[in-house]
């Protein structure tokens, strides 16, 4: 028969704020008391368990599972705790789990106030209604906590712990933290995005940076998958996002597991602090995500559609598809809306229209003259600028001279320095818009210059590859987008009304007509 007791320390969210209100630690305290009263009542103390982690289901509480475990071998003969809900404050499933192992093991639960005996029917449902109401204090503390987050970021303030690469956090004057950029990983944000909106994408992007050893937020290496993490972050544009993910519980298996998928509903709030990239950047960037989306083909079915994720209808707006019908041996080309006024082509139509389209595109393309490149008012401006940083440089210098020299006051010398830093600031800003734009037109040239191979040897491949997936894929690469438009529809010879709008990525928009 066991005579040893444990003890069970751990902190709860209220310790982790009274804490940073320098209450002290919470665990030591906790200590100290139960060591008294285990002094007090002459008890044995055969191990210490201390519990770090603030977590609300066991299954995220490693040293209470082992107490648990060892509490259903019957090692201890009871378990000192300052308050029940210490052992279980989460969902009714935990609150069960841990009375059930207390009361078939016969261990006792000691507190400063009671010792329960869970095989005694009195003590069961007192320590039973203990575990309920503190399950209710957790809600309501979840609930206010809830509450005070959802207001601080409709207020612009920014919540989470670690800030997005590129920014710092620090703590505003009366209430709240915000971000500020830094550099020069606000600038590796800036070449991020420049290097999308050119044409490459998440893997292009993530090589280039690992080839130019620049590390990631986590010091590894690029990965597409974190590129695009960075473009989708509407904290670069100066938004404060509601939830960017949600907590959600499944049952898998007879277990319970908690999946934090995208929010979809994700609403933006206005933040208060400086945004990296410029609002129509970043618009034009999660536009460009969008249209690229290719869609997904479940792996049973094999895909037969080679203007998959292509074709949209000009009416409604939806993605248009493939319809292969037995009776006739014909496959149409249609719009998935219902309601649509949109009428269905064959698909040999829409598909020779498309081919069609680049062909015209390309003749237009060699017979225009060669763009050339006039930087010249990006050159001049940038050159004024940084003449303004240099003269911003010598302000600053001259700021902390008159400082030791007795004639600004400690609180004059920084509000001149918060001036001058916000000219410097905005000149900085203004540098990398110019930069950008710079960038851009030189990207401009350069695929105008590349736009005629790359479509002459999308034309010359396409007819010799016969998997539509590698077809789909040939024709992406120089297509963005195409609107459909056939709302007549007509019999026998009759002339259609069938024509295509093709968005090439190099160009503006060309409609030729069937």
């Amino acid at each position: 028969m066991p005579t040893e007791y444990a003890l069970y320390l751990r902190k709860s969210r209220a310790d982790l704020e009274a804490e940073a209100h320098g209450e002290g630690d919470t665990l030591a305290r906790h200590e100290h008391i139960l060591m008294e009263l285990a002094k007090s009542r002459a008890l044995p103390i055969g191990a210490i368990y201390r519990e770090i982690v603030s977590g609300e289901r066991i299954a995220n509480r490693p040293v209470m599972q082992q107490l648990l475990s060892e509490v259903e071998d019957g090692r201890w003969k009871g378990v000192l705790v300052t308050e029940t809900s210490r052992l279980a404050r989460g969902d009714t499933i935990d609150q069960g789990i841990v009375a059930q192992a207390f009361k078939f093991s016969g261990t006792l639960i000691v507190t400063p106030a009671k010792t329960y005996d869970p095989t005694q029917e009195a003590d069961e449902e007192w320590m039973e209604f203990g575990l309920f109401m503190s399950r209710q204090e957790y809600r309501m503390i979840r609930r206010r906590q809830l509450a005070g987050t959802r207001a601080s970021k409709k207020e612009g303030h920014y919540v989470p712990g670690r800030p997005p690469y590129g920014y710092e956090r620090y703590k505003l004057d009366g209430r709240g933290w915000s971000l500020r950029p830094v550099e020069p990983q606000a600038g590796v944000i800036r070449t991020i995005y420049d290097m999308y909106l050119s044409g490459k994408g998440f893997s292009e992007i993530a090589n280039e940076l690992n080839a130019m050893k620049i590390r990631t937020p986590l010091d590894k290496k690029w990965v597409p998958a974190t590129t695009r993490a960075i473009l989708q972050n509407p904290h670069y544009a100066g938004f404060i996002p509601s939830a960017m993910k949600v907590n959600t519980k499944i049952v898998q298996k007879g277990k319970l597991i908690t999946k934090r998928p995208v929010n979809k509903n994700c609403e933006l709030y206005e933040g208060i602090h400086e945004a990296i990239i410029p609002r129509d950047v970043w618009n034009s960037v999660q536009q460009r995500m969008k249209d690229t989306v290719t869609p997904r083909v479940p792996r049973k079915y094999q895909q037969m559609n080679p203007l998959a994720g292509l074709v949209y209808c000009d009416q409604c707006g939806k993605l248009m598809s493939r319809h292969p019908y037995r009776r006739e041996d014909k496959v149409r080309f249609g719009c998935e809306n219902p309601s649509c006024s949109t009428v269905s082509s064959l698909f040999e139509d829409v598909e020779s229209l498309v081919l069609q389209s680049l062909r015209e595109f390309l003749h237009k393309i060699e017979l225009s003259s060669p763009a050339l490149l006039d930087t010249k008012s990006e050159e001049i401006a940038l050159q004024n600028i940084e003449k303004q940083l240099t003269d911003i440089n010598h302000r600053l210098q001259r700021t902390y001279e008159l400082l030791e020299d007795g004639v600004y006051s400690k609180e004059t010398f920084l509000q001149r320095q918060s001036a001058i830093s916000q000219d410097q600031t905005a000149l900085l800003n203004t540098k990398h818009e110019i930069e950008r734009k710079l960038h851009n037109k030189q990207t401009d040239i350069e695929a105008q210059k590349n736009s005629a191979p790359l479509i002459r040897h999308v034309l010359d491949v396409y007819p010799t590859l016969e998997d539509p997936k590698e077809q789909n894929l040939l024709l992406k690469q120089v297509i963005r987008r195409i609107d459909y438009h056939k709302t007549v529809r007509v019999y026998g010879k009759a002339k259609s009304d069938l024509h295509l709008t093709i968005h090439p990525k190099i160009a503006i928009p060309q409609t030729s007509n069937i």
